[in-house]
């Protein structure tokens, strides 16, 4: 989710979310000790219990920044059957759309590979989908620095 740094700045050209999480409370406001993921979720925050783990969440909750979000465009790649959903990636791009933000959602399915959290299923197309996005934001000729490198 395009975040701080990117929240609190305007000095961006372009930001990129690999998926993309309205609101992690929505996610696991209501998870015990016990959740599946509770320690992986304590592990991201820092945090000791899970109540302390969901109250750092809130800081970063993306309701807070969207109207902080820099106008830069945005893209975010998101596994189409990604375990954690797609409605929370097509929140965060629907939110910055009715800002005005040139924004890019790309659901990344099964016949492409890469449909799962994060791409575990295919882990460079996420990445090769948001470089190939910033190279043409920015003007890069990709295979001409292909070619150059190659000498």
């Amino acid at each position: 989710m395009p975040r701080a740094p990117a929240a609190s700045s305007t000095g961006f050209a372009a930001v990129v979310s690999h998926g993309a999480i309205w609101s992690i409370e929505d996610l696991w406001g209501g998870a015990g000790e016990d959740h599946g993921l509770a320690g992986h979720i304590k592990w991201v925050f820092g945090a000791d219990s899970m109540a302390a783990a969901l109250e750092k969440a809130a800081t970063v909750h993306a309701r807070r920044h969207s109207s902080a979000v820099c106008a830069a465009p945005i893209s975010s790649s998101h596994g189409g059957h990604d375990v954690l959903g797609v409605a929370q990636a097509q929140r965060v791009h629907d939110d910055a759309r009715e800002r005005g933000v040139d924004v890019t959602l790309k659901l990344i399915g099964e016949d492409e590979t890469g449909a799962e959290h994060c791409q575990h299923d295919n882990p460079t197309i996420g990445m090769e989908y948001l470089c190939d996005w910033l190279a043409e934001r920015f003007g890069i000729d990709q295979r001409a620095l292909l070619a150059s490198a190659r000498g």
